[in-house]
């Protein structure tokens, strides 16, 4: 399956099983490895209420997020 089918596989997973933090940060880097930065910060801000933290990911976040308020 394509990437794309494999997030909308977690996105519905995720859908009936909200408190899955590892599954959060699966979706945000999903997200993140196909442009979708928005998604991605979403995903990742949900996975960072439920304790869960990445910090390459964080960074790599803050750093695209930073670069679109610049533009």
């Amino acid at each position: 399956p394509s990437v794309d089918t494999l997030v909308v596989r977690l996105e519905a997973k995720l859908a009936s099983q909200p408190e899955d933090a590892k599954g959060w940060i699966l979706l945000a880097r999903s997200h993140d490895h196909l442009g979708n930065k928005d998604e991605a910060w979403h995903a990742y801000s949900r996975a960072r209420e439920l304790g869960m933290t990445d910090d390459s990911l964080e960074l790599k976040l803050a750093v695209n997020l930073v670069g679109e308020i610049d533009n």
